[in-house]
C-alpha cells in the first residue's frame, strides 16, 4: 500500500503504517484533503495516507488556525499590501461556497479577514477567474498509479490533467495547453494552486485582473527558486528582484511635507491619527520617523489600523448610544393606566398612525383622552404611591404621552351602541353637507349647527333633565310615560316652554333632510337613506340619554333608603381573560381560549357606614354565559353574603340589559332559590351603570399583569385566582368553580314575560312580579306567579378552589341626598382644586373631584353624582348676577340652566324617549345572498369583512350600469352585524345530545372495566 499524499510533500518519508481516509472520521478527512487542495468524493475517499504525512498535515492545519493574520492567497484576497487581522477561520461550508464560485479549494481553518469573507461569500466570481478551457467535459485524475473505477469508465493517470473534446483548437493552442498542463503539474507538486488559461489579453484586462496575474507569477517564480535552491528559495528570490529593483528616493515629496506640518500643528490625537493614516500608506515607520522624530510605533501602527478599518484620512464615526433603563413592568403599568376606560374613550370610527424609528407605521384607533397630561400624570403617581408600586419619571411619562398622542376632551360615560351610532350619524351628515350644491357660507352655517347639536347632546342635555320640567324635552315623567296607564304618570307642571338648543337641533335635522330631498344626486336613494338613518340615530341618542339619567335614579334611591338588613348587588360578566406566560413562545400566541369570570360588587350598611364586598367567580372550563349559569352565580353570591353578614334579610340586584340577566327563567330561578330575600332587580340603560364591576375588573387585570411580570404564568383559573389573591392581599373573595349540568332535569314550564326587553325594573313579592318600563313612572304592572310558572335548577356550581378569607372594605363616602337648590355653588379656585383634588368624576356633568384614586372608585360604586351645567366664566357671572338681582327686587328665583323660548312649542309627544319595538325585518333572497357572500369571504380568506363597509358597498353595487339594490332593500351596518353573528353562532353551536352521548360512553367504559376486574379476580 502506498501513501496517496506523498506526491504533495516530498520533504518527509512515508512511514510503514497507513490509514484509509474512509476509516478516519469525516471531519478529519475533509481537513486533510483540503490542505492538499482536494475534496472528499467517490475517488478521494479511498485514498490511503501514512501516519507521518497525516500528522504533518494536521500540525500544519492547527498552526494555521492559530494565525491572527488573514491567510487567503493573493489570488483571492481583497486587502492591501499587508494581510489584516483575521476575523474568523474558514469552515467547511464556507470552503465549499468559495470553491463553487472560484474553483479553488482552500484549507479548512484558514484565517480570513472581514473584507475577504464578505467578497468571497457573495458568490460572485472575479473577472480574472475565467474557466480555463471551454470544454464539454473535464475530468480530474489522481496522481497515484492505481486504477480507479468511476462507475462508468476507468482511467489511469500519474498526474492531474485537463482533457477537452473540442477539435477546433489550433496546433498553437494545443502547445499552450501542454505547457500550462506541465506548469500546473509542477505547481501541484510544489503545493501551489494551479494556473488557469487566460482568455482575455493582459493589455485589455482590468487592473484587478492584472494584479492577480502578477501575484500568480510571483508565486510561480517563488516555487521555481525553491526548486533551484532547496531551503534557500527566499534568498534567491530576493537576489533576483534586488538586482532589477530601482533605487527608491529617500526624500519625501511635497505632499508628505505638508502633511507633516499639519500633523505637528494638530491639537488632538484623533486628527493626528487621520493624517498619519495617509502617510502610513506610502511610507514605512522609519521613513515617517525621519520626518516626525517623536513618533512611536504604537501611534504609527494605530494609524495603519485606522486606515484599514475606518478609511484613509477619515474621521471615526460617532455611534449614537441609546440608554434603555426603563423597567418594562412599570412601562406596561403606565400604558394600561392611560388606556383604561376612565382615561380614554375608543372611537370606533377613525384611525391614526404612529411612526417608529425603524420607519414602520403602526395604525391605532383614534382615542379621546378625558384628562390633560399633567392631571393624568398626577393621578398615576398618586395611584402608584397608594398601591406601593414603582413608576416612571415625570419627564419619561410626558414623552410617552407626547409620542402616544390622543385628543384631549371632556369624555362621556362610554361609547355604547347609541353613542357610537350617534357619533357616526353626525359624521355622515357632515360628509353629506360637503356634497351639497350650496354656497360655502351655507355649508359653514350648517356645520356650525351640526357641531352645536352634537355638543349639546353629549354634555348639556343630560344636565337639563329633571323629574318635572316645563320643557317637555327635559321632563322625565313626560318623556317616559307610556300610552298604557300602568306605565304612565301625570306631571304637575304644564309644558308651555321649549328649549332653544333642542329646537335648533330639530330645525337642523329637518333642514338637512329637506336639502337632501331637493338636491341632485347620482344615487339619490343612497343619500336619502343615509340621512334618514342618521336623523333616526341622533334622536335615539337623545332618548338614550333621557333613559340613562332616569335609570340612575333607581340606584341612587336604593342607596338612599338602604338599611342594615338590605344589600345592593351590582353584577357583570367581565371580558374573558386571555392566558399569558412570563416567557411566551410564538406558538403560544395563537388560538388562545379566554377564561370566563364574573364580578359582583355588594354594598350594604353597617351603622352609618357603607361597606363593600367583591365576589369574583372564575370558571375552570369553557362555559355558556346563559341565564341558568348566571342565576347559579348570583345565588352563590347571596348565600356567601348571608354567611358573612348574617343580618342581611333582603337583596337588590342591579345589572345591564344582557340577555343572560334579563330573561324570565333568570327571574324565576332567583325567586325559587332566594325566596323572600329577593326584593328588586333593576336594569341600567344599555352600556350604562356598570361602573363598580368595570373598575374591579380593571384592577384585577392590572394585578394579574404585575404578577406575570414578576416571573409567573397565568394560564388557568387556579393561577388567576392566586395572582389576584397575592396582589390584592385577599381584599376580594375569589372562587374557582365549574358547572355541573343536570341533564335529567325536567323541561321548564315557564311562560315568558311579554315584552321583557322593554322592561327595566322588577319588584318581587309573594303574589308575583311588578314591572315598570321606566323607573318611577306609573304604578307598574302586576304579573302573578301562576302566569309564569316555576323551573328546576339545571345548572349547579362545582367548587374547585374556595373563597379566600377577606374583611369587608369601608367606603369613606356618604350617600348624598339630591339637592333641591338649583343655584350654582360658589366658584372655587380651579388651580388649587386641580392640585389637591386631581381625580374628577368621569361622568359628564358631575362636578365632584377627589383627592385619591380610592375615593374616586368609592364614588363610582355609590354613584352619588352632583350634576351641574358646564358654563364659561361669562355665563357664570351673568347667571349669578341675574339670580341676585331678581331675588333682590322680586324675591323670586330664575331658572338659568337652559335657554327658554316661549314663542315656539316643542313638537315632542308624550313618551318620546321610550325605547320602541323594532319591526322584524324579513330579508329577501338577494339580501341573504349578498350577506352570505360577504360572510364567506371572511371564512375562506381569514379577513373578516367590516359590516359597515359592506353596507356602504351594498348601496353602490351595480350590474350592467344599474344599481342592484333599491332604497327599500338597503341594510344598515347593525343589521349586517347581527346577521353575521347569527351565522357564526350557527357554525359553532353544540348540540346538547353530545353531552348525553359522552355520558353514555363513560358509563359503558366504567362498566366494562368493572367486568374485567371481576373476571381477573
Amino acid at each position: 500500500m502506498n501513501c496517496s499524499l506523498s506526491c504533495f510533500d516530498t520533504s518527509v518519508c512515508c512511514s510503514s503504517s497507513f490509514e484509509s481516509l474512509c476509516d478516519i472520521d469525516r471531519e478529519t478527512s475533509d481537513i486533510v484533503l483540503s490542505e492538499v487542495g482536494l475534496l472528499f468524493c467517490q475517488r478521494t475517499k479511498n485514498f490511503s495516507v501514512c501516519n507521518v504525512h497525516l500528522e504533518k498535515i494536521l500540525v500544519k492545519n492547527r498552526s494555521k488556525n492559530k494565525s491572527v493574520r488573514c491567510a487567503i492567497p493573493t489570488l483571492l484576497s481583497h486587502h492591501k499590501k499587508t494581510a489584516p487581522r483575521a476575523e474568523r477561520n474558514i469552515t467547511k461550508d464556507a470552503m465549499m461556497k468559495i470553491h463553487s464560485s472560484t474553483g479553488i479549494v482552500l484549507a479548512i481553518g484558514t484565517p480570513i479577514c472581514s473584507n475577504c469573507r464578505k467578497h468571497l461569500s457573495s458568490g460572485k466570481p472575479d473577472e480574472h477567474l475565467e474557466v480555463s478551457v471551454p470544454s464539454e467535459e473535464i475530468s480530474v485524475e489522481t496522481l497515484s498509479e492505481e486504477t480507479v473505477t468511476d462507475g462508468e469508465s476507468q482511467t489511469e493517470s500519474e498526474s492531474m490533467c485537463l482533457e477537452t473534446g473540442d477539435s477546433q483548437y489550433s496546433e498553437a493552442s494545443v502547445c499552450v495547453m501542454d505547457k500550462l498542463q506541465k506548469l500546473n503539474s509542477f505547481l501541484a507538486i510544489s503545493n501551489v494552486s494551479p494556473v488557469k488559461e487566460k482568455l482575455i489579453p493582459l493589455s485589455s484586462s482590468t487592473d484587478k485582473t492584472k494584479q492577480r496575474c502578477l501575484s500568480k507569477a510571483l508565486q510561480c517564480m517563488s516555487a521555481i527558486c525553491e526548486t533551484i535552491c532547496p531551503g534557500e528559495g527566499d534568498l534567491l528570490f530576493k537576489s533576483v528582484f534586488s538586482a532589477h529593483k530601482p533605487e527608491k528616493s529617500s526624500t519625501p515629496d511635497q505632499t508628505a511635507l505638508i502633511l507633516k506640518d499639519i500633523y505637528i500643528s494638530a491639537e488632538t490625537w484623533s486628527l493626528r491619527r487621520q493624517i498619519l493614516s495617509i502617510l502610513s500608506r506610502n511610507y514605512s515607520f522609519n521613513e515617517v520617523r525621519e520626518m516626525i522624530p517623536d513618533l512611536t510605533k504604537y501611534r504609527f501602527y494605530a494609524a495603519k489600523l485606522h486606515s484599514d478599518e475606518v478609511g484613509c484620512g477619515l474621521p471615526v464615526s460617532k455611534e449614537r448610544l441609546t440608554r434603555n433603563k426603563i423597567d418594562i413592568a412599570e412601562l406596561e403599568h403606565f400604558i394600561d393606566f392611560i388606556i383604561s376606560s376612565d382615561v380614554v374613550k375608543d372611537l370606533p370610527f377613525g384611525m391614526k398612525t404612529m411612526k417608529l424609528t425603524t420607519g414602520e407605521i403602526v395604525a391605532v384607533p383614534n382615542l379621546i383622552r378625558s384628562l390633560a397630561p399633567s392631571s393624568l400624570i398626577n393621578q398615576f403617581i398618586q395611584f402608584c404611591d397608594s398601591e406601593n408600586v414603582g413608576h416612571l419619571g415625570r419627564s419619561t411619562m410626558y414623552k410617552i404621552l407626547n409620542d402616544c398622542a390622543a385628543s384631549v376632551r371632556k369624555c362621556v360615560e362610554g361609547l355604547d351602541y347609541y353613542i357610537a351610532e350617534g357619533g357616526k350619524a353626525f359624521q355622515d351628515l357632515e360628509t353629506i353637507i360637503e356634497k351639497l350644491c350650496i354656497s360655502s357660507e351655507k355649508k359653514k352655517e350648517l356645520k356650525s349647527k351640526l357641531l352645536n347639536g352634537k355638543r349639546y347632546i353629549k354634555s348639556d342635555f343630560k344636565v337639563h333633565i329633571q323629574r318635572e320640567n316645563a320643557v317637555p324635552d327635559h321632563c322625565q315623567m313626560f318623556a317616559l310615560s307610556d300610552s298604557e296607564k300602568c306605565f304612565s304618570q301625570s306631571c304637575n307642571t304644564q309644558h308651555k316652554h321649549s328649549c332653544e338648543q333642542c329646537i335648533d337641533l330639530a330645525d337642523f335635522l329637518a333642514e338637512i333632510s329637506t336639502l337632501t330631498q331637493n338636491g341632485t344626486w347620482d344615487n339619490k336613494d343612497s343619500i336619502v337613506f343615509q340621512v334618514e338613518n342618521a336623523v333616526e340615530a341622533i334622536k335615539d341618542w337623545k332618548s338614550h340619554a333621557m333613559r340613562a339619567r332616569n335609570q340612575e335614579g333607581a340606584k341612587q334611591d336604593l342607596l338612599k333608603n338602604l338599611n342594615e338588613n338590605q344589600a345592593l348587588i351590582t353584577c357583570d360578566w367581565a371580558m374573558k381573560f386571555l392566558p399569558r406566560k412570563f416567557r411566551e413562545g410564538q406558538s403560544d400566541w395563537f388560538a388562545k381560549r379566554g377564561i370566563n369570570w364574573h364580578i359582583s360588587v355588594t354594598l350594604y350598611k353597617q351603622g352609618e357606614e357603607l361597606k363593600t364586598i367583591t365576589h369574583v367567580h372564575i370558571f375552570s372550563s369553557q362555559i355558556s354565559q346563559d341565564g341558568s349559569v348566571t342565576a347559579s352565580v348570583l345565588c352563590d353570591v347571596v348565600h356567601d353574603l348571608t354567611k358573612q353578614v348574617p343580618n342581611i334579610q333582603g337583596v337588590n340586584f342591579f345589572s345591564d340589559n344582557a340577555g343572560c340577566y334579563k330573561n324570565t327563567m333568570m327571574m324565576v330561578a332567583l325567586k325559587d332559590e332566594l325566596g323572600d330575600k329577593l326584593k328588586t332587580y333593576n336594569f341600567s340603560e344599555a352600556q350604562d351603570g356598570k361602573g363598580p364591576c368595570d373598575r374591579r375588573a380593571s384592577h384585577n387585570k392590572a394585578c394579574v399583569r404585575r404578577y406575570i411580570n414578576e416571573g409567573h404564568d397565568v394560564t388557568s383559573a387556579e393561577e388567576m385566582k392566586q395572582a389576584i389573591d397575592v396582589k390584592q392581599k385577599g381584599s376580594f373573595r375569589v372562587r374557582v368553580v365549574d358547572i355541573v349540568t343536570n341533564l335529567d332535569a325536567e323541561k321548564s314550564q315557564i311562560k315568558p314575560i311579554t315584552g321583557i326587553t322593554q322592561l327595566h325594573n322588577f319588584s318581587f313579592d309573594v303574589n308575583g312580579i311588578t314591572v315598570w318600563k321606566a323607573y318611577g313612572i306609573g304604578e307598574g304592572k302586576q304579573i302573578s306567579w301562576d302566569n309564569i310558572g316555576t323551573t328546576e335548577q339545571r345548572t349547579n356550581l362545582l367548587v374547585k378552589v374556595d373563597w379566600t378569607i377577606t374583611a369587608p372594605q369601608l367606603l369613606e363616602v356618604e350617600v348624598m341626598a339630591q339637592e333641591e337648590e338649583l343655584i350654582e355653588p360658589n366658584p372655587k379656585k380651579q388651580k388649587k382644586n386641580s392640585i389637591n383634588q386631581p381625580y374628577d368624576c368621569p361622568k359628564d356633568g358631575c362636578t365632584r373631584a377627589f383627592k385619591t384614586q380610592c375615593a374616586l372608585e368609592q364614588h363610582i360604586i355609590v354613584g352619588n353624582c352632583d350634576y351641574h351645567n358646564e358654563k364659561t366664566t361669562q355665563d357664570k357671572a351673568k347667571s349669578m348676577y341675574g339670580q341676585k338681582v331678581n331675588s333682590l327686587f322680586h324675591g323670586t328665583r330664575v331658572q338659568l340652566d337652559c335657554y327658554l323660548n316661549d314663542c315656539r312649542t316643542s313638537e315632542s309627544v308624550k313618551g318620546w324617549a321610550l325605547k320602541g319595538k323594532k319591526k322584524r325585518t324579513v330579508f329577501s333572497q338577494s339580501q341573504v345572498n349578498y350577506m352570505k357572500e360577504k360572510f364567506d369571504i371572511g371564512k375562506v380568506s381569514g379577513r373578516k369583512v367590516d359590516p359597515f363597509q359592506a353596507a356602504d358597498e351594498m348601496r353602490q353595487l351595480q350590474e350592467e350600469g344599474k344599481y342592484v339594490f333599491s332604497r327599500k332593500d338597503y341594510l344598515t351596518g347593525q343589521q349586517i352585524t347581527a346577521y353575521f353573528s347569527r351565522l357564526a353562532l350557527k357554525d359553532r353551536k353544540t348540540d346538547l345530545e353530545d353531552f348525553r352521548s359522552a355520558e353514555e360512553e363513560t358509563n359503558k367504559r366504567c362498566l366494562k372495566q368493572e367486568i374485567l376486574d371481576s373476571v381477573s379476580l
